[in-house]
Parts: C-alpha cells; structure tokens; sequence
C-alpha cells in the first residue's frame, strides 16, 4: 500500500516516489507480508499509525523499526522480514465482530466507557475490548472506578 500528503496533480508531489517504491518492494521475493511505503520507508502496516497531516513523513511504526528505509540503496532490515507462507492460502471467514477498540488519552471519561461497556454486556453486542494505551502501555492506576470497570467487563464474559 501507499499514498501521499500532496497529489499526483501538484508539480511538487509525494506520490510518484511512493508508488515506484511500493510497486518495487511488492516485486521483491524478500518482502512477505502487507506493509506500506511513505517517505523513505517501508513499515508493517499491522503497525501503522498515522503520525502527521502536514509532513511528508506522514506515517510511522512507533515501537518497531521501518522493514526498509530508501536513501542511495534500499536498506532492508532482514532481521524483521517473515518467513514465506506455507500451504495453501486459508481464508477464515467466520470471524467474531463484536470488538470495541478505544484509544485512552489523559484525562479520558470512564463513565462514558463504562456505559458502552454495560450496554454492550446486556445486549451480547460486545465480546472483546481493546485498549489502546498511552505512553508505554500503562494504564492509570490511580483510576480505581476504571480498574474495577475492567474487572466487571471479565466478569461479564467480555475479553
């Protein structure tokens, strides 16, 4: 995958280089996995986060290093690549939806996420909740009404 922060339209764009470069990182053999090139690099694109709306390096991989990054040579990290798939393509087609991912930031609102929680309980709508955390993953531990919220939402069956 790719993309760009200035179209192919403008005479000053991104997006010439970005698709080059991804069509030339999809043709090679040492590649095995969805990943996404912007900039200078080639990240995991399970890993991806959009980082800024203004600059050119747009997206990064906060906790893992770029698969590749482009200068005068591809510089490939070999020590992140994924071996080649074995066996047939398996396509899992019965996958469970009910999931609620929720980005915590300072200062969140607990009452709002345990309302969501709750209601998802009651209805069966909700089966697993993802915590996406701030800092380096820690959660706040002075909130003890959250810390209790979380044990209830196990309790409930959600995981």
């Amino acid at each position: 995958f790719t993309g760009s922060q200035i179209p192919l339209s403008e005479p000053y764009n991104d997006a010439r280089r970005n698709l080059i470069m991804a069509l030339i990182f999809a043709s090679r053999d040492t590649i095995n996995e969805v990943s996404i090139f912007f900039h200078d690099r080639l990240i995991r694109a399970c890993r991806a986060t959009k980082v800024n709306t203004h600059r050119l390096l747009a997206f990064d991989s906060p906790n893992l290093e770029p698969l590749a990054k482009i200068g005068i040579t591809i510089d490939e990290n070999e020590h992140l690549s994924l071996p080649p798939a074995r066996g047939a393509l398996r396509i899992h087609s019965r996958m469970d939806t009910r999931i609620l991912a929720i980005r915590l930031v300072p200062g969140f609102d607990d009452a709002c996420i345990r309302h969501m929680i709750e209601k998802g309980a009651e209805s069966r709508s909700l089966r697993a909740l993802v915590l996406q955390l701030y800092g380096t993953g820690n959660i706040p531990s002075v909130k003890g009404r959250f810390i209790d919220l979380l044990r209830d939402a196990v309790d409930s069956g959600i995981h």
